[in-house]
This record gives C-alpha cells, structure tokens and sequence, in this order.
C-alpha cells in the first residue's frame, strides 16, 4: 500500500510511504507527526477525503491549530473528493 503528501501550491512530494497498509488511523497519524517534527513546518490548511485513515490527522492538526489567533481550527481541515485534491492551493493534502 502507498501513502503520500503532497504540498499542492508548489506540487512537492512532501513523503510517500510504502507499508502493508495505508487506512490504519494511528499509522498515518504517525506519519503527519513525523513529518511536523522534521520539518517544523503546519500547513494552515490541510485538503483531505473523508477517508477513515483521515480522521486523526484532522483531530490532530486542528487540535494544533487551537492556539493561533484568528483561525478557527474547525475550518483548518477541508474535506473533498481525493479527485479534487490537486488542485487545491491551501496547503497540503493526503
């Protein structure tokens, strides 16, 4: 199975994991952590589909977002259609 995340304003392939599963929630939401840790780097919004594996990385990064003044984290996570995810400019998606 493959997983990846792209940062779609600049089309950077930001990691792409290769695993026997990619729906498992704490494995992908390990994957997000890892990734904020290296990088030192939050999107202010993250594009996703509503994908059961998707569920605690939007608990997470909106959760991270609680402290920034003048964004709402519930608006922080947008959900579409993994076909429209491309094209999307706000940040990354998954």
């Amino acid at each position: 199975a493959i997983y990846g995340c792209l940062d779609t304003a600049s089309r950077k392939l930001l990691w792409l994991k290769i695993w026997t599963t990619n729906s498992d929630p704490k494995l992908v939401g390990r994957w997000y952590l890892d990734h904020l840790y290296e990088t030192r780097h939050m999107a202010t919004y993250l594009r996703m589909d509503k994908g059961s594996e998707t569920g605690i990385i939007a608990t997470m990064h909106a959760f991270l977002h609680n402290d920034h003044e003048g964004v709402d984290p519930c608006e922080t996570v947008i959900y579409g259609p993994s076909t429209s995810n491309q094209v999307s400019s706000t940040g990354f998606f998954f």
